[in-house]
């Protein structure tokens, strides 16, 4: 019978087997075996709104949707330019919607909503 002598390449590999064979018998933790509990809720305490809100001044929000939309289709690029030139706005292949006559942007960052004690005081932001 003739002898097998092991070649470089087959003692990398069973190198590799063995460490293979020493990370699984390494001992896993113990799986957990009772359910992890859920956090309590707190109660809820029943409000009556209607008499919270006695003596507020009324709110009405207005409709700040536009009056109609229509879906505008070029057939090329120059189109769109005449388009854009037209309504005196710039459009690019980017632009998802336009308002006509232009809107400018709203600045809110400098509006603060406060109560009756710090109207023209300096108020912190809080960050």
């Amino acid at each position: 019978m003739p002898s097998v002598v092991p070649s470089k390449t087959s003692s990398i590999l069973m190198k590799k087997d063995k460490k293979i064979a020493t990370k699984q018998s390494k001992k896993l933790p113990a799986k957990r075996t009772t359910p992890k509990k859920k956090a309590e809720k707190a109660p809820v305490k029943k409000v009556d709104y209607k008499k919270e809100w006695q003596g507020m001044p009324e709110f009405i929000q207005p409709d700040a949707g536009p009056y109609k939309q229509v879906l505008v289709s070029f057939a090329d690029p120059e189109a769109m330019h005449k388009f854009a030139k037209l309504i005196g706005q710039p459009l690019t292949k980017q632009t998802a919607s336009v308002w006509y006559p232009a809107v400018p942007p709203e600045i809110v960052i400098d509006k603060r909503f406060t109560d009756g004690d710090t109207v023209g005081k300096k108020v912190k932001s809080k960050k």
